[in-house]
């Protein structure tokens, strides 16, 4: 539900030994299709449709929550009603007892939720933190940055996907007493994303329809503005003027979210429609064919954790033009196929785009042997938890 690296994470905590249970919630609705009269409803409804009880061996329990209606004659706290959801649905599963330890993804949603678990259970809580936890959602909203500091000063194990994320939290949160944050990366398939040979990735083009006398740019991002879209259009508007064979692939989500933006409209805006093809949301079994076809991977972003789809493009040996944020720097500072720029820069885009073009002319790139000697795969970096937990 929060991304395929939490659940490769937890895949590879299995294949260690433990035994590892999901939790995701959603809104109790009503049998015999009576959910379709009520948008909270109608959204538990769409939600448990998409879930699966076993994804690849990891069980996964689903929790009904239930809201009081009418809602405002029922002042409930939100994360209160989910933790005692997920409380009262671990008092009636006794079997999948005992547990060692909770573990919870972003600090002010699902950490919060945790924390207030750890009180009711007694449990030990370990915390990540993944990257919009801490750069945006709780910069807008007092209620999330409480939670934030809750979970700072209340999780048993702090944790970051980068060493840079985890000295943003330090500095957002700005305590006066601070506290250790570990780190444990995502890690990546090494087997799965792999670099292929010209031959192969031309037949890959073809299979793609792609032409092979063109330059294909990739990026992987959902289409909103804090990806950077707007900059790499703008950026791509001048690199075609100056390299006419470019052209711009898009990876994105289909799903809808309230600052979405229109990419095809974007780039028609700038004349430049013939240059972007928008690939929609691809398979993540079948993504790794998307990137050894493509020639240079972008990944504009206004922040990060550590981007998965950077460590994936840079597995398969595509060199990379990324934004300076997050951990992309403590894995690539010393990579030459991976040009660091700036977030919201559109020059400095265009400039790390023809300097790997250059690159990409003269050598091989060398962007997956900084992936596997710093980041490493999924069993890797499990282990790596696997200690800080102590079991």
């Amino acid at each position: 539900m929060n991304g395929i690296f939490i659940h490769q994470q937890i895949k590879a905590l299995q294949d260690l030994g433990h035994s590892c249970h999901v939790i995701l919630t959603y809104n109790w609705y009503p049998p015999l299709g009576f959910h379709r009269f009520h948008p909270y409803w109608r959204e538990g409804y769409e939600l448990k449709s998409n879930f699966l009880s076993d994804v690849e061996g990891v069980q996964v329990h689903q929790v009904p929550v239930l809201i009081k209606m009418p809602s405002r004659w029922f002042n409930e706290d939100p994360y209160e009603r989910e933790a005692n959801s997920i409380l009262n649905y671990l008092n009636n599963h006794k079997e999948i007892k005992p547990f060692d330890w909770i573990i919870s993804h972003f600090w002010t949603e699902t950490s919060w939720i945790g924390i207030l678990l750890k009180q009711k259970l007694n449990l030990p809580l370990a915390a990540f933190c993944r990257g919009d936890d801490i750069h945006e959602w709780p910069l807008s909203n007092s209620v999330l940055f409480n939670h934030l500091k809750e979970v700072y000063h209340h999780a048993d194990l702090l944790l970051a996907n980068s060493y840079q994320l985890g000295q943003d939290a330090q500095a957002l949160l700005g305590a006066k007493k601070s506290r250790k944050i570990e780190v444990v990366y995502n890690g990546v398939d090494l087997v799965k994303f792999f670099p292929v040979s010209t031959p192969a990735k031309l037949l890959l083009k073809e299979k793609f329809r792609w032409d092979p006398n063109h330059i294909q740019v990739l990026c992987v991002a959902t289409p909103v503005k804090l990806k950077g879209w707007i900059e790499l259009l703008d950026a791509f508007k001048i690199l075609v003027s100056i390299n006419p064979s470019l052209q711009l692939k898009a990876v994105t989500v289909t799903r809808n979210f309230p600052d979405k933006l229109d990419l095809a409209a974007l780039a028609k805006e700038r004349g430049m429609e013939d240059k972007l093809e928008l690939l929609g949301q691809i398979p993540h079994s079948e993504l790794a064919e998307i990137y050894q076809a493509a020639d240079l991977f972008v990944l504009p972003s206004y922040n990060e954790g550590l981007a998965n789809v950077a460590l994936e493009a840079a597995a398969t040996n595509l060199p990379l033009v990324l934004t300076d944020v997050g951990g992309h720097r403590e894995i690539f500072e010393s990579a030459k196929s991976v040009s660091l720029v700036p977030a919201k820069n559109q020059l400095a885009l265009v400039d790390g785009i023809l300097d790997q073009l250059k690159w990409l002319s003269i050598e091989k790139p060398d962007s997956r042997y900084w992936v596997e000697k710093k980041v490493g795969n999924y069993k890797k970096n499990a282990s790596r938890l696997l200690n800080f937990l102590a079991i």
